[in-house]
């Protein structure tokens, strides 16, 4: 399961790295798969060319969402809990900035090793 940014910030302040603050999460409809619970994104996108060399049957079961994957984001249930940053003290929000800047970082050189064959 994703560490979502409230537990980060909750993390911080349990461990003393930051003062308590207060911590609002708010339900919202999950990005990912729109508030349906399953989205078809690991097929991709298909160019109209591609669409119409499909045949009828799968159109159909297509659009009907018959290949639709379960949403990995909000586990099927078409929400998900997102931290309300406004809520957030100024401390504790340039240290959840900091921290994703710190993983952003880490994931883009780990992906650079890999992509040199280290």
């Amino acid at each position: 399961m994703k560490t979502t940014n409230a537990e980060i910030i909750r993390e911080a302040i349990s461990d003393e790295r930051i003062e308590r603050c207060s911590v609002r999460e708010d339900w919202v409809i999950c990005a990912l798969c729109r508030g349906s619970g399953g989205h078809s994104n690991r097929f991709g996108a298909y160019s109209a060319d591609e669409w119409n060399e499909q045949d009828e049957d799968f159109r159909e079961n297509y659009l009907s969402g018959a290949y639709d994957a379960h949403c990995e984001d909000c586990d099927g249930t078409g929400k998900v809990l997102m931290l309300d940053e406004d809520e957030l003290s100024d401390e504790a929000r340039q240290y959840l900035y900091d921290y994703l800047q710190d993983e952003y970082e880490t994931h883009a050189m780990e992906r650079a090793e890999r992509m040199a064959g280290c």
